[in-house]
């Protein structure tokens, strides 16, 4: 969204922030993007006749997620650095599914210490 509240579709979002240098710019008014996902946008866009949901968009959410960050606040420096990874769909599939293994061994290593056999040392030098 920019200051005139224009709204673009997460993928070509996506798109102008990779694609740009330093600020990204609306589309439509060339304004400084605000580059935040507010409850104007969320409440909005179902009701837009554009397209509801990417993969970009799902593996996006999936990625705040993991990192514990709530899609209502902030997120500038998650969404550059997705938009500068995410250049193609393969890509993004592998995204998706680093992001599930990820998950798998935070479930894993919980199983583990719940069973008293996870030992966190052997894990020092490791993070995410």
């Amino acid at each position: 969204m920019c200051h005139q509240t224009h709204l673009g579709c997460f993928d070509c979002v996506v798109e102008q922030v990779r694609l740009a240098e330093n600020q990204p710019k609306c589309a439509l008014c060339r304004g400084v993007l605000n580059l935040r996902f507010d409850r104007l946008v969320s409440d909005m866009a179902p009701k837009k006749k554009r397209k509801r949901n990417s993969r970009r968009f799902e593996v996006f959410l999936q990625l705040l997620e993991l990192k514990k960050k709530s899609k209502f606040k902030t997120f500038n420096r998650t969404l550059r650095k997705f938009a500068k990874a995410a250049e193609t769909d393969a890509v993004v599939e592998q995204m998706s599914v680093d992001i599930a293994n990820v998950i798998r061994g935070r479930v894993s290593a919980a199983r583990l210490k719940s069973q008293r056999i996870y030992d966190a040392n052997m894990y020092v030098g490791t993070s995410i």
